[in-house]
């Protein structure tokens, strides 16, 4: 559900478990592994609130339909980085529900593609039959898939910056588990600066620095 009190120019949406695609759900309800996972994928839809005034600010703020939604690929790309390398540290791949295929997809959808910015098309607040109200997109859509795909639910929330012309969205790591953020982030934050310079025409000095910052991304 939306974090609280709103922010009308940053939302954050903070995930549940099931709030992923069905291979990305991680069998326990928590890390301590006390009680198993029973609840299906809900990835229709994200979750917002059940409270109407929560509701109508919501609607107000994000049912603008002149703004598509643009999914930030840098800020994906990152975040299936940490989540991955989250998952590999701790060895946690065999303890989800399928084998993280859908993961490892948008990791290559991301990981190829040139654009900062990927359209998701029109977002819509509404209310389901339970009286949620959930934020939805067009499922249809390859980017809106390779979105779903990119998020997991149990490490990873969804921020929502809102522009005068545009939503920006994507996910990112939460603030409160109970993992360490991999100390080889950085380093890919800088690779993604640095390959940006490039734009400006062929540095040897920069693409040096690359090759060993890359290095030690693959040989940590």
């Amino acid at each position: 559900m939306v974090v609280e009190p709103i922010n009308n120019k940053c939302i954050k949406i903070k995930l549940s478990n099931t709030e992923s695609v069905g291979q990305n759900i991680y069998k326990y309800t928590s890390f301590d592994k006390q009680k198993e996972t029973k609840s299906k994928s809900s990835t229709c839809n994200y979750f917002l609130t059940t409270n109407k005034t929560i509701a109508k600010e919501l609607l107000n703020i994000l049912n603008d339909f002149n703004k598509q939604y643009y999914l930030d690929v840098n800020k994906t790309r990152k975040c299936i980085f940490e989540e991955l390398c989250i998952i590999k540290d701790n060895d946690l791949e065999k303890e989800f529900k399928g084998n993280l295929s859908p993961l490892y997809t948008s990791n290559d959808y991301f990981k190829y593609n040139n654009s900062d910015f990927v359209s998701l098309g029109i977002g819509m607040v509404k209310l389901d039959q339970g009286g949620k109200y959930n934020l939805y997109f067009d499922n249809t859509i390859h980017s809106v898939e390779m979105f779903r795909s990119a998020v997991i639910g149990v490490l990873s929330d969804i921020n929502i910056e809102v522009t005068d012309n545009k939503y920006i969205i994507y996910p990112l790591l939460k603030d409160e588990i109970p993992f360490n953020k991999h100390n080889q982030v950085d380093n890919l934050d800088k690779i993604i600066e640095l390959a940006r310079e490039l734009n400006n025409g062929y540095n040897e000095k920069v693409i040096k620095e690359i090759i060993l910052l890359g290095y030690k991304l693959l040989n940590k």
